[in-house]
């Protein structure tokens, strides 16, 4: 390989490190959500506007709908662009409002959620929704059977006479927040050691060619 094209390969995979750091300092997750759809006159903030964290209901939300791999997981297996043939019940809109980096507006990006789907929850995103400097990968996802209780507990009901009863959604087991924080470093740490890796076998390809053997 020539120098010039290790040099660029080189500064090419240090710019990515570089880029990923910056990302992940300004980047945050959902900080807000509303619901509205049947048996909710008013749409309903699922943080309340006081509240220093993004509290129980929140992280049940978030953790059970699927959205964060909907803003940008290309990869995931438990995503399908194809409208799932079950029968979907009725339908709540969510918004989440998505933090953007200093001097940048936030987004809201709007899901579309199935709590009474059979046998499954489900939600689905639409693909090219804009927050932060990307756009939403979007699909259908098969939620957790949580996310049904969460909405019945915001005052999500089935039409027009079986509606379920309302639970308390404040007792329902969520993953603390700091595991998002966890996963999120996780994947900065894989991400640098594939670029690192690259980088060391372009430069022993390169000193091989020079100086064969």
């Amino acid at each position: 390989m020539p120098r010039g094209m290790t040099r660029t390969a080189v500064l090419a995979a240090t710019c990515t490190i570089i880029w990923i750091f910056a990302g992940s300092a300004a980047a945050k997750g959902p900080d807000q959500a509303t619901v509205s759809g049947p048996g909710i006159d008013q749409q309903i903030a699922v943080r309340p506007h006081d509240s220093p964290t993004i509290g129980h209901h929140m992280a049940s939300l978030i953790e059970s709908s699927g959205i964060m791999n909907q803003l940008w997981c290309r990869s995931c297996d438990d995503l399908s662009a194809k409208q799932p043939t079950a029968d979907l019940g009725p339908m709540y809109v969510v918004r989440y409002r998505i933090s953007s980096p200093i001097g940048r507006p936030s987004r809201w990006v709007e899901q579309h959620a199935y709590p009474f789907a059979q046998p499954h929850p489900l939600t689905y995103v639409a693909p090219g929704q804009p927050f932060w400097h990307q756009r939403t990968v979007g699909g259908w996802y098969e939620a957790r059977p949580k996310l049904r209780h969460v909405l019945v507990g915001l005052g999500a009901r089935m039409e027009p006479a079986s509606a379920p009863t309302r639970v308390n959604i404040d007792t329902l087991t969520v993953w603390p927040q700091w595991t998002l924080v966890a996963w999120a470093g996780l994947s900065i740490v894989i991400a640098v050691l594939i670029v690192v890796g690259v980088v060391v076998l372009i430069r022993a390809w390169s000193v091989r060619r020079t100086h064969p053997a």
